[in-house]
């Protein structure tokens, strides 16, 4: 509201605040007055959910080193409406293109990361920083809070996994500064016919730069080493997106037709233990999903099952392949096709419900488990 935004700003007394608050401004101005340069973060309303007036209400700072704080999480995802996405857009959007934002929160209370990944994306698509929330293993949270680690020696939860595969796949898409060597001269003697009074040739093999006219051959433009911006990855990175992680982004799923059914916290019994607990499949002729990534390799994780046929397997629109995923005990997490290895670059890997089977199956059901990329 208005009143919360003004309160926010100017402090004072304030309606449901007994005590005199503290206004940003009064803050941004006391720090500012020590002598202090250094970078503040402003979070918004709600602990820092809320930037619906931020920019609006912003103290002045002197400086200009002020930046907009957000904290997001699956329960307080800042907007009321799906997609999320679409709500951030005309929220959040609008303040990153004044001032950079730092959402020093994100987090998901499920133990998995379904809620994140997409937001990650959407933050790198608009130039945003996060940070995950909370490196703690307090016993019971995975599943109930939004811890990234089971115990102090770092094991990540599902969650954590989710946040460290995704910056993974941020170093290994990076484009690095390397030196392209383009048309090096040599250090070889070179013919110079210069002006002088005999009108010999001469042989030098060092460049002599001269103020007078010459006769030379030599091009005024000479090639020089120049660093190139190549897309090359520094490190060999691999990069898991599970199922349940959809979209049009890039390492995002984009599921097509209406077949297809999702699965979430599902396990069965061993060996029907799914990567991330969760597996979509699908039994309409000719529906499909697909996946944009950046990499070499990629390698489809499927289910296994007694009722399962067979998919179809193409990547870049090339030839399809027919992929068995039969297999008389439902299993999960099975590695069923892997790509030939390809120049790193963008890629689309599709998956296609073909109503083939083999005899021994009693269904044309394909499935997804996950896929892993490798840049």
């Amino acid at each position: 509201t208005t009143a919360a935004w003004t309160c926010w700003k100017d402090g004072g007394t304030c309606s449901g605040v007994s005590y005199q608050a503290a206004g940003m401004q009064q803050l941004v101005t006391t720090i500012r007055n020590t002598g202090a340069t250094n970078i503040i973060m402003a979070g918004g309303l709600q602990y820092s959910n809320t930037l619906t007036q931020w920019l609006t209400y912003r103290p002045s700072d002197p400086t200009g080193n002020l930046v907009a704080s957000w904290h997001i999480y699956d329960f307080a995802p800042a907007c009321s409406t799906t997609p999320y996405s679409t709500c951030w857009d005309s929220v959040v959007a609008p303040v990153m293109a004044q001032v950079p934002l730092i959402t020093g929160e994100i987090g998901e209370s499920d133990c998995a990361h379904g809620f994140i990944d997409p937001l990650m994306t959407w933050l790198d698509a608009h130039g945003g920083n996060y940070l995950g929330w909370t490196w703690d293993a307090w016993s019971g949270a995975c599943g109930s809070g939004p811890v990234l680690i089971s115990d102090y020696s770092g094991t990540p939860t599902n969650y954590g996994v989710g946040l460290k595969n995704h910056l993974a796949s941020l170093v290994s898409s990076s484009p690095t500064a390397t030196h392209t060597a383009t048309a090096t001269p040599t250090q070889t003697p070179t013919r110079t016919a210069t002006r002088t009074p005999t009108q010999t040739l001469t042989r030098t093999s060092t460049r002599t730069p001269t103020r007078t006219p010459t006769a030379s051959r030599t091009p005024t433009r000479t090639p020089t080493r120049t660093p190139t911006f190549t897309r090359t990855p520094t490190t060999m990175s691999v990069t898991t997106v599970d199922d349940h992680v959809m979209g049009i982004s890039l390492n995002q799923f984009s599921y097509a037709g209406s077949g297809w059914t999702h699965c979430i916290n599902c396990n069965e019994p061993s060996p029907a233990i799914f990567y991330d607990a969760s597996q979509s499949w699908d039994s309409t002729l000719n529906d499909s999903v697909s996946i944009s990534f950046n990499g070499t390799k990629v390698v489809y994780y499927a289910v296994l099952g007694p009722w399962h046929g067979i998919a179809g397997v193409s990547i870049d629109g090339g030839t399809e392949v027919r992929v068995d995923l039969y297999g008389a005990v439902k299993t999960g997490n099975v590695a069923v096709w892997t790509s030939p290895s390809m120049t790193y670059g963008s890629h689309k890997l599709k998956i296609r419900m073909t109503g083939a089977k083999n005899a021994s199956s009693s269904g044309t059901v394909i499935t997804l488990d996950r896929v892993n990329i490798t840049n």
